[in-house]
């Protein structure tokens, strides 16, 4: 099996489920959601629709101070790429949606090329088609099918989200063109958030991230390389077990420079341990 059909089948197993579809708000409503804006974050992720297993897991991921972290704000484009069903999706879709944002799901093309990934995001589309009245108009677009920009027009989005992938797309020799898309789709002054299982900084990190950790200067050097500067020392999830080898997982949120030169001098200490939550 070639590497990048591993990574696929690897992708493949990780898929959760879906998000969803409708209309954009009209001017007048979006501007009535945009003033409950940050009340709208807090009552979407209580939102009665998410498991209860997805909730159970809210004190590990921390998704609204996870989101405001990462500055999401209402009336934003926002893209997340391989959403899956994850948490992620069933709070950023509905948020959007109340708020008047658009959302846009990014699926990888070495996925939905084949046919489980095919049936995999027409579950994605079902579940999204049964719920309009929560999540709004979800748009898509392909992640790695070599067009760039996620399916957007150029310099169109606020924030690009990584949600736990970036192994996959290591796995799959994706990375450095995932970090260069979002470039690609984000507007000068954009954010991107990356979520990942944090892997301790001694020692070299392997290339495909066999077990599912990504160092933080990694990261920070694959960013940087596509032209991002990281805009603040990271936020840092404690994991159950942590004093036994658990897991850390980390929030790093970088920003697109309003001009390119700007990223050496811009670029914080990526040795700085940051900030639990």
């Amino acid at each position: 099996m070639s590497r990048v059909a591993a990574a696929a089948s690897m992708m493949v197993a990780a898929w959760l489920g879906g998000c969803s579809i409708g209309a954009r708000p009209e001017p007048e409503e979006r501007a009535k959601a945009n003033s409950a804006g940050e009340a709208s974050l807090a009552a979407v992720v209580a939102g009665s629709w998410r498991s209860e297993a997805e909730r159970a897991e809210d004190a590990r991921r921390r998704p609204e101070q996870t989101l405001r972290f990462l500055g999401l704000g209402p009336g934003e484009t926002v893209v997340e790429v391989w959403p899956g069903a994850g948490w992620c999706t069933q709070i950023l879709a509905p948020y959007l949606a109340r708020t008047g944002g658009r959302y846009y799901a990014a699926h990888p093309s070495v996925v939905t090329t084949g046919p489980e990934g095919k049936e995999l995001v027409a579950r994605f589309r079902s579940d999204v088609a049964a719920r309009p009245d929560l999540y709004g108009r979800v748009r898509e677009g392909d992640f790695g099918d070599g067009g760039g920009r996620l399916g957007l027009g150029p310099e169109s989005a606020d924030l690009v989200l990584f949600p736990e992938r970036l192994h996959y797309w290591m796995a799959a020799g994706l990375a450095e063109a995932a970090f260069a898309e979002a470039y690609e789709a984000l507007r000068p002054g954009g954010r991107l958030g990356v979520i990942q299982d944090r892997a301790p900084s001694s020692g070299a990190q392997d290339p495909i991230a066999r077990d599912g950790r990504v160092q933080q200067a990694f990261v920070v050097a694959l960013a940087g390389e596509a032209g991002f500067v990281l805009d603040t020392a990271p936020l840092i999830h404690p994991r159950a077990g942590q004093a036994e080898g658990g897991q850390e997982r980390m929030v790093l949120r970088f920003r697109k420079p309003m001009t390119r030169g700007a990223v050496l001098s811009a670029q914080p200490n990526v040795a700085a341990p940051g900030a639990s939550l």
